[in-house]
């Protein structure tokens, strides 16, 4: 049986927080979202996900002002994780329905 990984509340709340904390952990997400993932303890195939494939990494600012609202999204939508521009910069807004 096929696995569909997925956030839960509180692993979303650990990438936002490295996300928007870490300088490093944004520039190792931007070059491989699983490689990232996997060095904060989360599953390394949520990397695969559409989500989390971006062209420009939405920044510090914009991701700390959504905060709540994307941990939520992530960890409570059925399509957080199939659905684009989750961290892109310029569209995290979008993603939330923000």
């Amino acid at each position: 049986m096929a696995t569909d990984p997925r956030l839960s509340a509180e692993d979303a709340g650990v990438l936002l927080d490295n996300l928007i904390n870490d300088t490093a952990f944004r520039e190792r997400f931007a070059e491989s979202p699983a490689k990232a993932l996997s060095s904060i303890g989360l599953d390394a195939a949520l990397g695969e996900k559409d989500c989390m494939k971006i062209d420009s990494l939405a920044p510090v600012e914009e991701l700390r002002r959504v905060r709540d609202g994307l941990q939520k999204h992530l960890a409570s939508s059925l399509t957080a994780m199939n659905v684009v521009f989750c961290f892109e910069a310029g569209k995290v807004d979008d993603c939330i329905g923000g």
